[in-house]
C-alpha cells in the first residue's frame, strides 16, 4: 500500500507500506526454471531497482542467475536503478548488486539525481560513463525537465523536452517517459526518437492526477505502439 501526497506545483511524496506485500514474496514462490521459461517468451525483460530492494539476498541473486540466462539465449534486458535508500541496508550493497545488475544490462534508463546519490555522480555525463563502462550498451540519463542524455552505439545525444505548463501532479513521470521511450524503441525507431516519445508521454502524464492516465489522453502516436 502506498499514499501519495502532492505539493502547489504538483511534486509528489510518498509514503510505503511494503513489508508485506506480494511483489516481496514473488521469488519465494518460483522455481528458477519456471521463471526461465516464463520469461523466454519475452524479447526484453524489464525491471527496476525497487525489483531488486525487495527481495532477500538469495532472491536477487537467484534473480540475476535467470537473467544471465536469458541474455545467453539473445533476450534484452533493461534495467531502472530507481533508487531508493529505505530499501537497502547500505549504499555499499546497494552498489555492489546494481553494479552486477549493469553487467547484465543491455538498455539502462537511469535518473541522474537517483545515481548521483549512491554513486556520488557529479553530472549526467559522468553517470552515463560510468555505466557505459560497464558495458551497457545503451545508456538514457533523465535529468527531470532538463534534457536527458542518451549513449548509445558510440554516439551521445541530448534530448530536451517541450516545456510542460499546468502540471498536477508528478507521479510516475520518471515510468511514462520509460513506457515511451520503450514502445519506440521497441518498434525499431531510433534513440533519440524514442526519447522525444518518453519526453511526451510523461509530459502528458503528468497534467493529470494519479499514475494512469485515461486512455482519451494518450498521445496519438503512441496508441499507435499499444499492442506492444
Amino acid at each position: 500500500m502506498y499514499l501519495i501526497e502532492t505539493d502547489p506545483d504538483g511534486e509528489r511524496r510518498f509514503s510505503y507500506w511494503r513489508d508485506n506485500s506480494a511483489a516481496r514474496f514473488w521469488l519465494d514462490h518460483q522455481d528458477d526454471e519456471a521463471l526461465f521459461a516464463t520469461l523466454s517468451q519475452f524479447d526484453m525483460i524489464y525491471l527496476s531497482g525497487i525489483t531488486l530492494g525487495i527481495q532477500s539476498a538469495a532472491n536477487v541473486e537467484r534473480l540475476l542467475a535467470v537473467l544471465s540466462r536469458l541474455r545467453a539465449i539473445g533476450k534484452q534486458v533493461c534495467f531502472d536503478s530507481n533508487y531508493r535508500p529505505a530499501l537497502w541496508h547500505s549504499p555499499q550493497e546497494t552498489q555492489s548488486i546494481y553494479n552486477a545488475m549493469y553487467a547484465l544490462t543491455d538498455l539502462a534508463l537511469l535518473t541522474h539525481e537517483d545515481e548521483a546519490l549512491l554513486f556520488g555522480d557529479v553530472s549526467a555525463q559522468a553517470t552515463a560513463e560510468r555505466v557505459a563502462a560497464l558495458g551497457v550498451k545503451e545508456v538514457v540519463v533523465k535529468c527531470g525537465a532538463e534534457a536527458c542524455r542518451i549513449h548509445t552505439h558510440g554516439q551521445i545525444s541530448m534530448v530536451a523536452p517541450t516545456p510542460v505548463h499546468g502540471v498536477i501532479d508528478t507521479t510516475a513521470a520518471g515510468d511514462a517517459f520509460n513506457a515511451g521511450y520503450l514502445a519506440y524503441r521497441l518498434k525499431g525507431c531510433e534513440a533519440a526518437e524514442a526519447a522525444r516519445a518518453g519526453h511526451r508521454l510523461a509530459g502528458t502524464v503528468i497534467t493529470h492526477r494519479g499514475a494512469i492516465i485515461p486512455m482519451s489522453a494518450m498521445p496519438e502516436a503512441l496508441l499507435e505502439t499499444h499492442s506492444y
